[in-house]
């Protein structure tokens, strides 16, 4: 009978669990494991049900239904109610401390569980004093977010009042839990308060043998097989019973092996068990299933307004992809034409080239070569500047009436579609854009032109012929001149030599430069024709590319009109589609919930 000896507890040892939390307190603690499948479970959903309820809101089904999912989130986490009963000075306390592993009970060398105390989470901590036996304690415990507690008094000191109260708990209780002190774990109050209770009332009972570590393992193990025989020969049947060490449960918090400690300390296999009756809590599957039932048809009608809201943005869709292709089949048909008066300047700058053209045969004279080539020059640079000139007039003209021929008739078409399905007005004055868009023009593409004109290569060489040309005309008139000259002299004087140095001028170096100067001709005509085919080949180009240059332009211009309706459909789109995606994504994790879900038979 030594095993069963009551060993007095000095205060010291009462204390020693509770200066462990204090001390715990300050330093990063484990996460206490008691439901935590279930309740990590239950936190995936509740926020998923956040989700859907946000989904819900902004898809445009009636409110309640986003109201009536964030009310399943909040009944979702109906706190389960733990009952501990137990002997005075059976360590009730500590070992609630230690379980939930926060300091959330009185632990003092002296009893204190005088009333029955009801611990519920508050933001401060308060008690309400019922009456004289009850007392309501709010603590700013997370977990008793998920757990209420109610802390018995011994039941060796139990009262009339006490023990009513205790039993209206009892059936409601998710758990009970009986505390046997190991010092004396078949205190006789507690077995006789045990058997007062309803049997039917007993489902969900623990038996936990506190203070383990005053007891060696074979003193342990010899009392647990005794208690299965109180148990049975008492009640006739035999309840889970756990060994537990409160105190070392608590000194795990500081230690390194903190993990090992625990384990040790008999809480975990408590932990393990408490956890598999919360996860198998019929009337939690039940509400649980309830929940992704409700969940379901939420999502059901959701889908059904997106249906609507998918078919609405795909005829959205379709009017914003219309308005640009009806832009961009105008910009084709305007591009097709504005092409043919790329080919009415081909005509224009032929017929300027072949005014030049004589201009310059004109120039290339024999007589009109003694005028300085370089004023020849400037006359055709002059002349051609003033015909590229005229070309970009016409033009820029014709650009101007060939793209905004069509334009009006494309707005009005595009804003009544626009009207119908955005609801949005016309733009009031549409004839400004094409103003902004011509503004300038005409200055512009005179000036690129223009641009394309230099060529100081060919302007160098015609210069530089025309020169030569003049310099051989003039030597050959020159010879003419001279030869003459010495013809009079030679019938003058009646000498050979004179008729001999006007043969010589007049046969031989007259005809030479005259030769040269034929040949400067012809190189100038070709230097002036490479000024223009070059000339003629840029204009070509800078037109061509300044004609798709300006049609932008003004379909720049012209499509920002319907900006306002693109902005409303992309607006509306990137509202919904990410909608859409949150929508798959939560129905595609609800149905897999419902599929693992436990099923629940309804009760008779």
């Amino acid at each position: 009978l030594e095993i069963f000896r009551v060993l007095p507890r000095t205060p010291s040892q009462s204390t020693f669990s509770l200066r462990g939390l204090l001390f715990a307190a300050s330093l990063p603690r484990m996460q206490s494991r008691v439901g935590s499948p279930y309740f990590e479970q239950t936190e995936r959903i509740g926020k998923m049900l956040s989700s859907l309820a946000d989904v819900a809101e902004k898809s445009g089904v009636p409110p309640v239904r986003a109201h009536h999912l964030r009310q399943l989130k909040a009944s979702l986490r109906s706190p389960f109610l733990f009952v501990v009963a137990g002997e005075v000075n059976s360590g009730k306390s500590t070992f609630l401390n230690a379980l939930f592993q926060e300091d959330f009970c009185d632990v003092a060398p002296t009893p204190t569980t005088e009333r029955i105390y009801y611990f519920k989470h508050g933001k401060e901590s308060r008690e309400v004093r019922i009456d004289d036996s009850f007392v309501e304690v709010f603590r700013p415990a997370p977990f008793l977010r998920d757990f209420h507690i109610v802390d018995t008094p011994g039941t060796n000191s139990i009262a009339e009042g006490h023990q009513e109260i205790t039993e209206r708990f009892i059936p409601m209780a998710d758990l009970v839990i009986f505390v046997f002190s190991v010092t004396n774990p078949w205190g006789a109050t507690t077995w006789e308060f045990i058997e007062q209770i309803y049997s039917g009332w007993l489902k969900d009972v623990v038996f936990v043998i506190q203070q383990k570590d005053l007891r060696s393992k074979e003193e342990i193990d010899e009392i647990l097989t005794h208690m299965k025989e109180v148990s049975n020969e008492k009640l006739g049947r035999e309840f889970p019973t756990f060994a537990v060490s409160a105190r070392d449960a608590c000194d795990a918090f500081t230690r390194k092996d903190g993990e090992a400690a625990h384990e040790d300390s008999g809480f975990r296999a408590l932990e393990s068990h408490i956890s598999s009756l919360v996860d198998g809590n019929s009337s939690v599957a039940r509400k649980r299933n309830g929940v992704l039932r409700s969940v379901r048809a939420v999502i059901g009608e959701v889908e059904r307004q997106f249906a609507h809201e998918r078919q609405d943005l795909d005829r959205s869709g379709s009017v914003s992809r219309r308005i640009d292709a009806e832009i961009e089949m105008e910009s084709k048909r305007s591009m097709e034409q504005l092409k043919e008066i790329s080919g009415n300047v081909t005509g224009e700058f032929a017929r300027a080239r072949l005014r030049m053209a004589s201009m310059l045969d004109k120039r290339l004279g024999f007589f009109d070569s003694f005028s300085d080539s370089k004023g020849v020059v400037t006359g055709l640079e002059r002349e051609l500047s003033e015909a590229v000139s005229q070309i970009s007039r016409n033009t820029v003209a014709a650009e101007i009436r060939t793209i905004e021929s069509g334009l009006p008739t494309l707005h009005d078409r595009l804003s009544e579609i626009v009207r119908a399905k955005f609801d949005l007005p016309a733009h009031r004055n549409p004839g400004a854009v094409w103003e902004a868009a011509r503004f300038g023009l005409a200055e512009d593409f005179d000036e690129r032109l223009q641009g394309v004109l230099v060529d100081s290569e060919n302007l160098e060489k015609l210069e530089t012929s025309l020169h030569a040309r003049r310099k051989s005309v003039r030597t050959c008139a020159l010879m003419f001149v001279l030869s003459a000259l010495a013809c009079v002299l030679g019938f003058l004087f009646s000498s050979p030599l004179p008729f001999l140095a006007a043969v010589v001028m007049g046969v031989i170096v007259a005809p030479v430069q005259y030769l040269l100067g034929v040949r400067h001709r012809e190189l100038a005509k070709r230097f002036f024709d490479g000024r223009m085919d070059r000339a003629e080949t840029a204009l070509e180009r800078k037109i061509n590319g300044t004609h798709e240059e300006y049609l932008q332009r003004y379909m720049r211009r012209f499509s920002a009109l319907f900006d306002p309706a693109r902005e409303k459909f992309d607006n509306r789109r990137n509202y919904f589609e990410p909608l859409f995606a949150e929508l798959k994504t939560l129905k595609s994790e609800f149905a897999d919930l419902e599929a693992k879900a436990p099923t629940v038979k309804s009760p008779a």
